[in-house]
């Protein structure tokens, strides 16, 4: 979620797009509610009959996650199964760092394939005029690949044992507060890219009042005030950068646009060469490898990291290889005259 340039952006004087700052809060406590509803509990138990070895039950969560995100974005999807995950590390013993690890990365690589899986396909599918399907089957071959790349490293990282289960502690479904938050999620949904996004948030916060009151006390704060700062408009910033950047294209637009979004993440990258890019698709091959590899890549990335406590260095020992053989393969083709 991020600012994009269309007639329904509300904005502050200090450059915040609340637009996407109501999205990430009704994230925030759509997710509370469905995580204190105990749907998530319930689910954790039925997936843990279903997958009983930590390889089996990983490769499901990224297929899962990365399909969710292409459809839902990837923040979005985020903020629907991380929770899910640590419930489901209080019924069995996992590694739940390494799987929040390799959900963010399968976040980053699904939210790939379409034009409204995360901010910047967004964005480059609204400046170049790209078709649906037509950017879809572009991006393709970079979720396959990054797919089978993901996979292979769960196997090697998960040995194919048991999963050691604990009793479950009793849950009741709160069925009301399950509807609430779904119907609530409808909203988000309905009203995305239109003048009532922070409406939502404010049906929201009264709705969680009225059925759930600690769910308000209960959200994360602090991490909302880390999106303020975080979702500041980079528009004036990248136009001082656009100054240093002449017309590139290829080659140079894949490496710089993945190095880029190292530094000041995909998002801010996309914006930055968006007037200076004679071609969409090395752009957006560039900007979507830079997701992962340094935590800074993706607000994705941020947001697991809040969400778990996950020890950086422990995403880095993941995210940094895997955007290494991502950028070096899809240079190999770029060289080889094969793709794009």
């Amino acid at each position: 979620m991020a600012a994009v340039d269309s007639g329904f952006v509300f904005r502050s004087p200090f450059y915040v797009d609340l637009d996407s700052m109501s999205i990430i809060v009704s994230m925030l406590l759509i997710s509370r509610g469905v995580e204190f509803s105990g749907l998530f509990s319930r689910l954790s138990v039925q997936l843990l009959s279903l997958a009983r070895s930590p390889r089996l039950l990983a490769v499901v969560l990224i297929l899962a996650v990365e399909l969710s995100s292409a459809v839902l974005m990837n923040d979005t999807s985020l903020f629907i199964f991380l929770p899910f995950l640590l419930a489901l590390s209080r019924v069995a013993s996992i590694d739940v760092e390494l799987m929040a690890v390799l959900v963010t990365i399968a976040a980053n690589v699904g939210s790939s394939l379409t034009p409204i899986g995360n901010p910047q396909n967004i964005i480059i599918w609204g400046h170049y005029g790209v078709g649906f399907f037509e950017f879809a089957a572009f991006m393709a071959p970079l979720v396959a690949f990054a797919s089978l790349v993901l996979i292979v490293a769960t196997c090697l990282s998960f040995r194919e044992t048991k999963i050691a289960t604990r009793p479950p502690p009793p849950v009741v479904l709160d069925r009301r507060l399950l509807a609430v938050s779904l119907v609530l999620f409808a909203l988000l949904l309905a009203a995305l890219r239109t003048v009532y996004v922070p409406l939502v948030v404010v049906a929201c916060f009264v709705a969680m009042l009225a059925v759930r009151r600690e769910i308000v006390f209960k959200v994360d704060y602090a991490l909302i005030l880390m999106f303020v700062f975080m979702f500041m408009d980079f528009r004036e910033i990248s136009l001082l950068l656009a100054g240093h950047v002449s017309l590139i294209s290829g080659m140079e637009v894949l490496v710089f646009s993945a190095l880029l979004s190292q530094a000041i993440s995909n998002v801010p990258a996309t914006i930055t060469l968006l007037g200076h890019v004679s071609s969409w698709r090395p752009l957006a091959l560039g900007v979507n490898i830079g997701g992962v590899g340094l935590v800074t890549g993706s607000m994705a990335n941020l947001i697991t990291l809040r969400l778990t406590g996950l020890d950086i260095n422990k995403f880095h020992r993941y995210s940094i290889p895997f955007f290494a053989t991502l950028l070096a393969f899809f240079l190999l083709l770029f060289r080889l005259g094969i793709y794009p």
